[in-house]
């Protein structure tokens, strides 16, 4: 039902109910498995939010469900879905942190299924770090 609204109102962040809203929605993905059919259509609800700029804005910087999303990314999904997480993070977020996420997922599972000497790993850190313009200090 709220996936199908028009209403776009009823996802503004500054009301109470959107607010509980959001913190719910938040734990339920948190606590699913990737598999759950619950989280697929909590996606597709977070998607249809995004229409609201305020809520777009919060779900990343108030009730950040980036992680939430990029752990979808790691499950063993088909790929459908995750074309559908990717594209929930590109409309969240500003188009460059697209390509951090892939960036990530893709080193993510090469350190997993790969032995990376401690050079290698120290340059996609770094990378990362510039790519997410932080400052991060790599021994």
């Amino acid at each position: 039902m709220l996936g199908v609204t028009s209403d776009m109102s009823i996802f503004d962040p500054a009301s109470c109910v959107a607010a509980e809203f959001y913190v719910s929605l938040h734990e339920l993905m948190s606590t699913l498995e990737p598999s759950s059919g619950l989280v697929w259509c909590a996606v597709g609800v977070l998607h249809h939010a995004c229409r609201n700029p305020a809520a777009r804005h919060a779900l990343i910087h108030t009730y950040k469900f980036a992680p939430i999303l990029t752990r979808l990314l790691g499950a063993n999904i088909i790929q459908d879905k995750k074309i559908r997480v990717l594209q929930l993070l590109q409309v969240i977020h500003a188009r460059i942190y697209i390509y951090i996420y892939i960036y990530i997922y893709i080193f993510c599972n090469t350190v997993i299924f790969s032995h990376f000497s401690i050079c290698t790993f120290k340059i996609h850190i770094l990378t990362v770090s510039l790519l997410l313009a932080q400052k991060f200090h790599v021994i």
